[in-house]
C-alpha cells in the first residue's frame, strides 16, 4: 500500500516509482496504467494522484491474479455416500447371515424339526418329561414313542415334542411335553407337558 509512502518523496518523480511497480505486477505496459484523457502535468499534487491512480490497478491486477488460486482450492467436503453404503453393506450381511442360519437349521430363537425322533438322546429326553409329568401329577404314564419333535437354540436347547404315552388301562393318547436342557451343567427341566384334544 501507499501509505508507508512520503508524499514528498513521491514529488517529482511519478514515472521511476510506476515502473518500479510495473514489472513485478503487471504485465501490462506502463502507459496503459493512467488515464490517457488526463495527461500528467508537473505540480506535486497531479503527480500523486497518477500514483496512486496507477496503485489501484496494481491492487486490482493482483486480486485478480490471486483469484484463481483461491478458486482452485477444493475444501474438503464431508462424503455423504458413505453412511447409507455403510448401512447397506451391514444389510445385506444381516440377510446372508440369516439365510445361512436358516439353511442350517440352527437360527437362534426358532425351532427346527427333529430329523430322527429315534435318536437315543430324543428318547432320552421324551423319558425324562413323562418321569418328570409323572412326578408333578402322581400319574403312571408310559413311554410308548416320539411322533415328532423340534428343537430351539436358546441358552442351551428347548426340545418340543408330540409324544404317545400310555396310562395304567393301557389307553394310548398324545402329549406335548418341552424340555429345557443346557447338557454343559447337566441341567434339564420340564417346562411343560400336555394332553392333546382328538389325539
Amino acid at each position: 500500500m501507499l501509505r508507508g509512502f512520503d508524499a514528498i518523496a513521491l514529488h517529482g518523480r511519478p514515472n521511476s516509482i510506476l515502473r518500479s511497480f510495473t514489472p513485478k505486477h503487471l504485465s501490462l505496459p506502463l502507459p496503459n496504467l493512467i488515464s490517457k484523457r488526463h495527461p500528467p502535468t508537473s505540480s506535486s499534487s497531479s503527480h500523486v494522484s497518477y500514483i496512486l491512480l496507477a496503485y489501484r490497478r496494481l491492487e486490482q491486477s493482483a486480486e485478480l491474479r490471486r483469484a484463481p488460486a483461491l478458486t482452485m482450492r477444493s475444501p474438503h467436503r464431508p462424503c455423504f455416500l458413505a453412511l447409507p453404503v455403510l448401512l447397506l453393506l451391514l444389510l445385506i450381511g444381516a440377510v446372508l447371515s440369516a439365510s445361512a442360519a436358516a439353511s442350517s437349521g440352527k437360527a437362534l430363537g426358532g425351532w427346527t424339526p427333529i430329523k430322527d425322533v429315534n435318536d437315543p438322546h430324543v428318547l432320552e429326553i421324551a423319558q425324562f418329561a413323562v418321569s418328570e409329568h409323572n412326578k408333578q401329577a402322581n400319574s403312571g404314564l408310559a413311554l410308548d414313542k416320539v411322533v415328532k419333535g423340534e428343537t430351539q437354540v436358546v441358552s442351551g436347547a428347548n426340545y418340543r415334542l408330540v409324544l404317545s404315552a400310555s396310562d395304567g388301562s393301557g389307553a394310548s393318547a398324545r402329549y406335548e411335553a418341552v424340555v429345557w436342557e443346557k447338557p454343559w451343567e447337566k441341567f434339564r427341566q420340564l417346562t411343560s407337558f400336555k394332553k392333546l384334544v382328538n389325539s
